[in-house]
């Protein structure tokens, strides 16, 4: 028998009460101003990852938002706990793209569309962890059908990339990081040094 090995886990989310959480976004831009560093997209990625007074109500922010589709995703795991380490919006003008690159080997990553049309502008491409054995490439995937709203969920270890936005409208995303603690019934217990960010549990959520 041949079995598939090495799948990853990927979830779409339509998010609920879009429009208010949109607003939130947006709020959450105002409050953290854009820089153009690493990456040819307007973000305010550097501006947060660096400044602890920052980190934090970032990872806040994302917990308010995007919380509930965290908690279901983790579970869905058969994790026990997540940190939201963190979170940051970017947004791509008409030429400007993002080229394939990961956000490490822990944990997982999200993007959440916010300003986004479907009808000008490209969702994210990901690339398969492995090569073809058939040809040595690997394949290149789109989610379909995303709008504004749309999250996706997936390992922080997949590489992936923005094509050029050739609109002349914005698409902006809100992106963030977080890691999960497996019950043991899924892994091993093991000694894990968790990084900045804040920790919610299941029950109160409460920070520890």
């Amino acid at each position: 028998m041949i079995k598939q090995l090495f799948p990853w886990p990927c979830s779409v989310v339509q998010l609920n009460d879009w429009e208010n959480k949109k607003q939130k976004i947006y709020e959450f831009t105002k409050q953290h101003p854009y820089q153009k560093g690493r990456y040819q997209p307007m973000s305010n990625y550097d501006t947060i990852r660096t400044n602890p007074d920052r980190l934090k109500p970032a990872c806040e922010a994302v917990q308010d938002i995007f919380g509930d589709d965290i908690l279901n995703f983790a579970k869905t795991l058969g994790a026990i706990s997540y940190e939201i380490t963190l979170g940051w919006t970017q947004t791509s003008f008409k030429g400007m793209e993002q080229g394939i690159h990961n956000h490490g080997y822990k944990g997982f990553s999200a993007t959440c569309y916010v300003d986004f049309d479907p009808s000008e502008h490209t969702s994210t491409v990901f690339y398969e962890p492995l090569p073809s054995f058939w040809d040595g490439q690997k394949r290149q995937i789109e989610i379909p059908n995303c709008n504004e709203g749309t999250l996706i969920l997936f390992p922080a270890y997949a590489d992936h990339l923005a094509r050029p936005n050739e609109s002349e409208k914005p698409r902006t995303i809100f992106a963030f990081n977080f890691n999960v603690v497996p019950h043991e019934s899924v892994r091993p217990p093991f000694d894990d040094e968790l990084s900045t960010g804040q920790m919610f549990r299941w029950g109160s959520r409460s920070n520890s």
